[in-house]
């Protein structure tokens, strides 16, 4: 820490708590309110940046230091209600409003987004999203955001909050902005529903736009810019041609459409050239279905068609969702098992008959 910014600091004397950790604090000269904290996990160059280069509705840097692994910070106070407070004492929010909130968020994250780098948040979450006393939306809490840098490898630190940190942060890739869409796109199913998406999905005009946004892959989701758009207009609902589409087809991109027609072509041609001896037609023609069937669903699943491995596997643990990835995958086979025993017994029924 430099006497420069030492002498910053100390200019600001405590008047109050704020909560854990956080002091309500007042400059001696000017009398300007701060909230001072003491961070151990923190990335500098952020903070530098927000300091050097401020954004709007996001509290200015004041003034800080770092000694000895600890950065003291004092950010500009404002004054206002958290979004979570919000949904405590009013519940769901009307569609109107959330998309109002939604394109407010999106335009802070697009000023974010456009640093060079791009400051990425990875905790947007409506704790740290604030309503001043003039309806004005602004975005806290910088603790655990870094700077994202194409082509690097994985998170080395799994940060985030459970239910609304994007499936990279969780350690299969390297988190960039479209880990904080992926967020936007849970707290605009808060805000309509009062639950995460995994609990309760958000239905009518908005929830195409959510489902985009929750897209497992970072490359489907839209960016900030691109999100306050669809926010302005979303799509009528159940208007979902895109998401609609077969897994291979959401993207729009030619490698993964060609693979995609290989694959299921190999899976045609194979499913329906497989014979059994001894059968009839009938039976033979229920085979080649039931193999079918086996097949595409667990590419359904696997793929996360219109978000149903999510449903079903909510749990952020990899270990986890491997698991039950296996028990589920098992439970299709046995379901379509099922389906020709059930199948053989009323064909026999009614061939004997």
């Amino acid at each position: 820490m430099t006497l420069e910014q030492a002498y910053a600091l100390s200019c600001f004397t405590p008047i109050g708590s704020l909560g854990p950790g956080l002091t309500l604090v007042r400059h001696s000269h000017t009398g300007v309110l701060g909230v001072r904290k003491q961070l151990q996990v923190y990335d500098l160059a952020v903070y530098s940046t927000l300091q050097a280069h401020p954004v709007a509705q996001v509290p200015k840097i004041l003034a800080m230091g770092e000694e000895n692994g600890t950065l003291t910070v004092v950010e500009e106070y404002i004054n206002g209600t958290t979004l979570a407070a919000l949904l405590q004492t009013q519940g769901p929010q009307p569609p109107a409003r959330v998309q109002d909130l939604g394109r407010a968020l999106c335009r802070i994250l697009a000023q974010l987004h456009s640093q060079q780098p791009p400051v990425v948040h990875r905790d947007i979450k409506p704790e740290n999203l604030l309503l001043d006393q003039n309806g004005r939306l602004w975005l806290l809490d910088f603790n655990v955001a870094k700077h994202h840098r194409p082509g690097q490898g994985r998170d080395t630190h799994l940060l985030g909050t459970e239910g609304f940190a994007a499936p990279e942060q969780y350690g299969f890739g390297a988190s960039g902005p479209a880990a904080d869409v992926y967020a936007v796109g849970v707290v605009l199913n808060c805000l309509l529903t009062g639950e995460l998406p995994t609990l309760a999905p958000a239905a009518g005009p908005l929830a195409p736009v959510i489902a985009r946004c929750l897209s497992m892959e970072p490359a489907d989701r839209p960016t900030a810019t691109e999100l306050e758009r669809l926010l302005a207009r979303p799509a009528p609902a159940g208007r979902t041609r895109r998401q609609l589409l077969p897994p291979g087809f959401r993207t729009g991109k030619v490698w993964k459409m060609l693979l995609a027609l290989l694959g299921y072509g190999l899976i045609f041609a194979y499913d329906f050239s497989v014979e059994y001896d001894n059968t009839d037609i009938l039976t033979l023609a229920m085979y080649r279905v039931a193999l079918l069937g086996i097949h595409l669903s667990l590419v359904a699943y696997w793929a996360d068609y219109l978000g149903l491995r999510r449903r079903l596997c909510p749990w952020k643990s990899r270990w986890v969702r491997a698991l039950m990835g296996i028990v589920y995958s098992l439970a299709i086979v046995v379901g379509w098992l099922a389906f020709v025993f059930v199948g053989g017994f009323l064909i026999f029924l009614f061939t004997d008959s």
